[in-house]
């Protein structure tokens, strides 16, 4: 079976696992989402919007009807409504709260991506790049287009010794956010480690153009360099 990538739409056969188990790209490390398996299927949205508002209905008809009872004869609809209004409550939320698992409903993707981020900085922050790593592969792999989350792997696959995969995900972090100025500063870095001093100095230059001062004074080291290379 063949799985395209969806960031740099590499083509492949076979199924290397990331770091949290999910399928990932051989070529830059992105999450890529397993196609679906024969006989599954998708939960309908509407349908359950539907019948959440035909519970609400049927409360509501119920609450008016005991509401409007004789209470000459001694009885009082209004504790039993209370009670049942609160069993229907809490019933519908469960209901919810399991329906709605793995729905792709819109906005969610960015709140996923965005706690996966938060737990992938502080452990790479803490120097935990294994376990930052694993979280930030989930953050890609709930929004495809975080450039935060692919600058923070990045950093942490370079932590790992993993140097040509942490610039090509500063080069995708520029890609979907070019104003993104840490990203051209920490590739200009891995340039001049590998000797493209040109490339470098490219990078330095523009991450000094988006007002990040270091990348200012990496240029002019890397200028230098170059002068005194020649």
């Amino acid at each position: 079976m063949k799985f395209e990538c969806p960031v740099c739409h590499n083509l492949f056969e076979e199924e290397p696992r990331g770091p949290s188990g999910t399928l990932s790209c051989k070529k830059c490390g992105a999450p890529v989402p397993a196609p679906k398996q024969a006989g599954e299927t998708s939960r309908d949205y509407p349908a359950l919007c539907v019948f959440v508002g035909l519970v609400m209905a049927l409360f509501v008809t119920g609450y008016f009807a005991l509401k409007n009872v004789d209470t000459d004869v001694g009885f009082s609809p209004g504790p039993y409504v209370e009670e049942w209004t609160k069993n229907i409550e809490e019933k519908v939320k469960g209901l919810l709260g399991e329906a709605s698992k793995g729905l792709n409903i819109p906005g969610r993707e960015g709140r996923d991506a965005k706690s996966y981020l938060g737990k992938g900085y502080r452990l790479h922050r803490q120097k935990n790049y294994k376990e930052a790593l694993a979280e930030l592969n989930k953050a890609i792999e709930a929004d495809p287009r975080n450039a935060e989350a692919y600058y923070w792997r990045g950093r942490t696959l370079v932590n790992l010794g993993q140097p040509d995969q942490g610039s090509d995900d500063f080069k995708t972090a520029v890609k979907f956010k070019p104003e993104n100025a840490w990203a051209f500063y920490n590739r200009s870095g891995l340039f001049f480690s590998k000797g493209d001093v040109a490339g470098a100095m490219r990078d330095a230059e523009k991450a000094c153009s988006l007002g990040y001062q270091d990348g200012c004074k990496a240029y002019e080291t890397y200028k230098n360099s170059s002068r005194e290379g020649g």
